[in-house]
């Protein structure tokens, strides 16, 4: 039974319409791999690469002895805490720092993936075992599908809505016009598709930066997804 693009949105549809929301990224992790187990796959969390750099991959799942699927997540949250109250149950977000280097480790995942499947053989150091391909998730509720970055410290490592990145193009993170992250080249060619997180009867409150209470609908901060599938060239 394979993993396919088709499985993974259909989760996160599930879950949106179930009106599932994550504090962090750990939580999202192990919700979306009960999710698989519960569709009769085979999952193990946090697998060792087979490589000096002691990376984990966050879900890998089984197809078969030899086969395996490799699931990188990203989790973002906007630089504001927040408290989602969906259906009457409050989810709090946490602000994080450096958007611009999130969307570098979003596509530095894809890399890894590829050079997993790029490895043929005995993949996370068990023999004989390959990755035959694997998937990026990103969700969050910034708003990188609107910004393209032109001009900007990320504008290599842009997610915006209908973006194409193109395989064997470096792709650079910047601070005041210096690179300050390891170039990153993928093998093949992505293209930005997101996808909504549709949760009804949400409300959003936060701290105005003066300390007011400000209430919002879902629709001022709402998450969306995406997903890019990595196969062998």
């Amino acid at each position: 039974m394979d993993v396919s693009l088709k499985v993974l949105c259909g989760i996160l549809d599930t879950f949106a319409e179930s009106g599932k929301l994550f504090s962090n990224e750990r939580q999202f992790q192990l919700e979306l791999a009960w999710e698989l187990k519960e569709h009769g796959y085979t999952v193990l969390l946090e697998v060792l690469e087979k490589s000096k750099r002691k990376k984990y991959v966050d879900i890998v799942v089984e197809l078969s002895p030899n086969e395996y699927v490799a699931i990188e997540l990203k989790y973002t949250i906007r630089q504001k805490d927040m408290v989602y109250d969906v259906n009457g149950k409050c989810v709090r977000t946490f602000a994080q720092g450096n958007d611009d280097g999130r969307r570098y480790d979003f596509l530095y995942d894809v890399q890894r993936i590829e050079e997993l499947i790029n490895q043929k053989t005995d993949a996370f150091s068990i023999a004989n075992a390959k990755v035959v391909k694997g998937f990026a998730i990103i969700m969050t509720n910034d708003n990188y599908w609107a910004t393209n970055g032109d001009s900007t410290n990320y504008r290599d490592v842009s997610l915006c809505e209908g973006r194409e990145i193109s395989g064997g193009v470096e792709m650079n993170l910047y601070s005041k016009g210096e690179v300050v992250r390891v170039p990153i080249t993928l093998k093949r060619s992505y293209s930005c598709h997101w996808h909504d997180y549709i949760l009804s009867n949400t409300h959003i409150s936060y701290l105005t930066e003066k300390g007011n209470s400000k209430e919002v609908e879902y629709s001022n901060y709402p998450f969306r997804y995406m997903i890019f599938e990595i196969k062998d060239n």
